[in-house]
């Protein structure tokens, strides 16, 4: 269904460990499929919090791929919503990404819509440009300040205690979803910083180096800690 409805070279199209990895939980995956007359018309992907960790909320979810066919049945990508609010008792209920032509659909759904700001730092030691196109010579000032940046993996996660950092942000993560999210993901690889400033521990930083036509772009994946303290990890 994802291959010839949403898109042909989806991931989850090529790399069934993947989507098995993504969604599995227990004998199920965390997808809601619509049927008629056994035909697949309708599907609604969603990953609960406690995926990564079991002691965190199973009732808080992200929702992923939605896709429901047109001229099929009436408001089947609604019913699917109302069956995931109803069956899973839901008190949290996160998406991103969704197309601009469906705002309206989500505010409906009582979504609280907002837009995401997008900002970029460009390497004062690069000459041209072989990803952005902007013909102009971006430039941006460097501060220096008080912080350290300390590559972390799973030992050092399992060994010290962060619960204080995980406080700030709804819903909630924890050591282990670390772990699990990023640091143990199948397919993609995840750089964790821990961001200390005046020796104390202020945030996380999930990176990931994403490579086009030979030139390396790091992309921000996750923050965990102080919104304030999101500032200092340029």
């Amino acid at each position: 269904f994802i291959q010839y409805y949403w898109k042909k070279n989806h991931v989850f199209a090529r790399n069934r460990k993947f989507l098995i990895w993504q969604h599995k939980d227990k004998s199920f995956l965390t997808y809601v499929i619509a049927k008629l007359q056994d035909k697949v018309v309708g599907v609604q992907g969603y990953i609960p919090q406690s995926h990564y960790d079991s002691k965190l909320p199973k009732d808080e979810i992200f929702l992923t791929i939605f896709r429901a066919l047109e001229k099929v049945e009436p408001a089947i990508g609604f019913r699917i919503f109302k069956y995931i609010q109803k069956n899973l008792s839901t008190k949290f209920i996160g998406t991103s990404g969704f197309g601009e032509h469906t705002i309206n659909y989500h505010k409906w759904l009582g979504f609280n819509v907002g837009f995401m700001d997008h900002y970029l730092i460009t390497s004062p030691y690069l000459k041209k440009y072989e990803i952005i196109k902007y013909k102009k010579k971006l430039t941006t000032s460097i501060k220096l300040n008080n912080c350290e940046f300390l590559e972390i993996d799973e030992k050092f996660i399992k060994k010290n205690k962060l619960r204080n950092l995980f406080e700030h942000q709804h819903p909630k993560k924890s050591n282990l979803f670390i772990i699990n999210r990023y640091l143990r993901h199948p397919v993609y690889k995840y750089n964790v910083f821990l961001i200390k400033r005046n020796s104390k521990s202020s945030s996380i930083v999930i990176i990931r180096k994403v490579n086009v036509r030979g030139t390396n772009t790091l992309r921000i994946i996750d923050f965990i800690g102080k919104q304030k303290e999101f500032s200092y990890i340029g």
